[in-house]
């Protein structure tokens, strides 16, 4: 009778143990397209910096960049900086099918640090990268695994019409085709085919399907780049372009990577010699996705995530997080459908804005 009991137990035990694996069958975004493959759909992925990068000032932004570097070595975590990147699957009425996944990557071989080892301070925020190119599929699916591994890992999925899905992909093969994925950088305008950042691109891509992602508008960090700490050399580094080089050696203006790590330096105030920057934060990309499936989760007494590193909200994050709330009011109250799904171990949204 104790074998029995024990035989009994140990099954019991299995099944349990079978049924957790089971529901962390890793699973690809390419599963959800598999269960509706007749429907058009638009994927968003945005990955965290492997630390929380602080652009409060430039000096916090310079010591947690470094301190994200260093955790991305040693945690093998998909990114120092954040990353942003797409998939597509489009299907008209004639079965014509497009598909296919990537996003803009570039600075491999670490030229931002030595953009600011060489002097050149903030003007790294101006220097364009000439290493881009556009990840693979592979390359997208390796990505999101790792940065799901580490909780790092937001995403949204959106049915859409297939002409806008088209459009989508119309975009990248024409980005594509015209060399840009070469040029990296903050400076570049990928709908003018210049060049591209990762979320600059995810950004394009989306607004070239002409759908309504309001939340975009929560994407964006501002800033104003103070002239006094802006370098200027007279040549170039290799492998990059800065803007605006110095006319002759002695019109360099050398600033020290020290500064920023042992002085406090700030943003300029309205009032001070500064050059407007805007930029496309991953950060945000990850917060908006998950302000939104919280939305959700709330109105289906689901437990919320958290969608901060920080502990306070700042400004910006304030603005992301009431975009994001509005957009989520705004299809709930057009009965635009929605679900929570699974990619890997992150759950997401899909909605169907058709």
């Amino acid at each position: 009778m104790k074998k029995t009991k024990l035989f009994l137990s140990v099954i019991f035990l299995l099944s349990l143990n079978s049924g957790v694996e089971a529901k962390n069958t890793l699973k690809s975004y390419k599963d959800i397209i598999a269960k509706d493959p007749d429907s058009s759909y638009l994927f968003l992925f945005a990955e965290r910096s492997s630390e929380y990068l602080d652009w409060s000032k430039p000096s916090a932004l310079a010591v947690t960049t470094l301190k994200s570097q260093t955790s991305k070595k040693i945690k093998n975590d998909a990114s120092s900086i954040g990353h942003a990147q797409i998939a597509w699957y489009c299907k008209n009425k004639k079965g014509e099918v497009s598909k296919g996944a990537t996003g803009q990557t570039g600075q491999s071989g670490n030229e931002g640090f030595q953009v600011v080892n060489n002097g050149w301070g903030l003007s790294v925020l101006d220097t364009v990268f000439l290493d881009g190119s556009l990840e693979k599929e592979e390359d997208v699916e390796e990505r999101l695994k790792i940065a799901d591994k580490h909780n790092n890992l937001a995403w949204v999925a959106i049915k859409t019409k297939p002409e806008n899905c088209f459009a989508l992909s119309k975009f990248v093969e024409e980005y594509r085709k015209s060399g840009a994925e070469k040029n990296y950088g903050f400076p570049v305008e990928p709908l003018k085919f210049e060049g591209a950042g990762c979320t600059s691109f995810a950004n394009a891509s989306f607004q070239s399907s002409k759908i309504e992602l309001p939340i975009s508008e929560g994407w964006v960090r501002k800033v104003n780049i103070p002239f006094q700490y802006m370098g200027k050399m007279s040549s170039q580094i290799e492998g990059t372009r800065q803007l605006e080089l110095a006319k002759s050696k002695k019109d360099e203006k050398f600033i020290p990577l020290t500064d920023f790590i042992f002085k406090d330096i700030k943003w300029a105030e309205e009032n001070e010699g500064h050059k407007p920057f805007y930029y496309y934060d991953p950060e945000l990309f990850y917060e908006s996705l998950v302000h939104v499936e919280n939305k959700y989760r709330e109105s289906a007494n689901i437990k919320e995530k958290n969608p901060i590193r920080t502990k306070n909200y700042d400004s910006t994050q304030e603005k992301t997080k009431k975009i994001s709330n509005d957009w989520f009011n705004y299809l709930n109250r057009n009965s635009k459908y929605m679900k929570i799904d699974k990619i890997y171990s992150t759950t997401g949204l899909v909605i169907d804005l058709r």
